[in-house]
Parts: structure tokens; sequence; C-alpha cells
């Protein structure tokens, strides 16, 4: 894939949705869970000691969320005692996703 930056086209790699919950992980000082949530006892994308971290990646111009997905992710940290992320990756542009009443 390849953009124009500062003027110049520039290769960008492109990542696979693992790779990148990897990196994320990495950043934020969580842990990529095993089977990305896909086991009964193991929900989310990445878990760190008080939240709960779900990533949604597109390297399409834009992404929707529905509701069902954000109350999911909701139930789902609440049920481990843990606070719920979203966290957006769209075209390598990374945006955090959190419910207002977590931040009161």
């Amino acid at each position: 894939m390849v953009r124009r930056y500062e003027g110049k086209n520039v290769e960008l790699k492109k990542y696979t949705w693992k790779e990148k919950e990897k990196d994320i992980a990495k950043k934020i000082g969580g842990k990529r869970v095993y089977g990305s949530g896909n086991l009964w006892f193991e929900k989310g994308d990445i878990k760190l000691k008080d939240t709960l971290v779900e990533v949604k990646t597109t390297d399409k111009k834009s992404i929707s969320v529905k509701l069902s997905v954000l109350k999911k992710i909701e139930k789902e940290a609440y049920k481990s005692g843990r606070k719920p992320i979203l966290i957006l990756d769209i075209r390598g542009h990374r945006y955090i996703v959190v419910k207002l009443e977590e931040m009161l």
C-alpha cells in the first residue's frame, strides 16, 4: 500500500489484525488475549490490570460501531471486574472510545 506523506509516496507495511493487536498491547502495557476473545472464559482482545480492551481494525476510510457491540464489550468487561475500552484502528490511525461515565 502506498500513501502520500510529506509530499512523497511512502510504502506502508500491511499489518494483520493480530499484529495490530500485539502492537497496541505492547504500547499500552497490556497482554493480548489468546484467541482474541473467542473463548467463553477469555473475552476481549487485550487485558490490563483494570481494563478490558476490544480492538476493531480496518484499512477502509471509515468504520462503524453498533450500540450492540459497545454493550457487549461493556458487559464482558464488567463481568471480569474491568473497565471497557474500544480501540479503533482506521488505516493505522488509532482512537480510544471510552464511556463517559468511566471518565467521571
